[in-house]
């Protein structure tokens, strides 16, 4: 019994040991709405860019998550930082994916909408990849898939380069030339500052696309100094 409990005290110390030394004890990604300080605390750790947050319909913790983050100046200001994906698993949920966005005011923010199967968690990534790994079980289509890789694909790059590339704009139109087209005229209606036409157009591509996709920009995102258009 003895010799047992000093096997355990041993183990225990080479993983302290082991922790500090590779610093392998904070890996953890996922956390539950009510630890988004946490998952914050952790992104800054661990260098990550993106933010996904789920709301789902009549669950508590989005409430609470929505709570935290109007009460948390800290936070809101922590959330600035990074490219935040808020995802509405309900239509009906979508009012308080909206307010979550209000209290956030990131640079760059997108709303999705209609996913199924989305369990309530924060995540923070380092980039979109690791993003994409993880959805891999939520119930959408290939297609759904490769539209979110995507926009998140063309978001990042604006936020990262303050630019669209040529490439980019072609591979969106290759996945889409419908929504190519309405996010084009978006993008454009931003650039000039016709904010009232932006929305119309995100909306557009709401109602057109089978009410899939909900995008949220806040404007600065197209208004980050030293923005290069590309002419298309």
């Amino acid at each position: 019994m003895q010799f047992s409990k000093i096997k355990t005290i041993k183990l225990f110390i080479i993983i302290i040991l082991g922790c500090l030394l590779f610093g392998r004890c904070n890996t953890r990604d996922v956390y539950t709405n009510v630890d988004l300080d946490k998952a914050i605390e952790s992104a800054k750790k661990r260098d990550k860019k993106l933010l996904f947050i789920a709301t789902i319909n009549g669950c508590s913790p989005c409430n609470t998550i929505q709570k935290k983050i109007a009460e948390n100046d800290t936070l809101k200001s922590a959330l600035k930082d990074y490219l935040v994906v808020v995802y509405s698993g309900d239509i009906t949920n979508l009012s308080l994916a909206n307010k979550i966005i209000g209290q956030i005011k990131s640079p760059a923010t997108i709303v999705f909408n209609k996913m199924h199967s989305v369990e309530n968690v924060v995540f923070g990534f380092k980039n979109v990849n690791d993003y994409l790994y993880k959805i891999q079980n939520i119930n959408i289509s290939d297609f759904e898939k490769s539209r979110i890789n995507m926009l998140l694909k063309v978001t990042v790059d604006i936020k990262r380069n303050n630019r669209l590339s040529q490439r980019q704009f072609e591979e969106l139109r290759a996945v889409d030339p419908s929504f190519f087209n309405l996010f084009l005229l978006f993008k454009n209606s931003m650039l000039s500052k016709q904010y009232k036409r932006a929305q119309i157009y995100a909306k557009e591509c709401v109602l057109k696309q089978n009410n899939f996709t909900n995008i949220l920009y806040n404007k600065e995102i197209l208004e980050i100094k030293n923005f290069k258009p590309i002419n298309n």
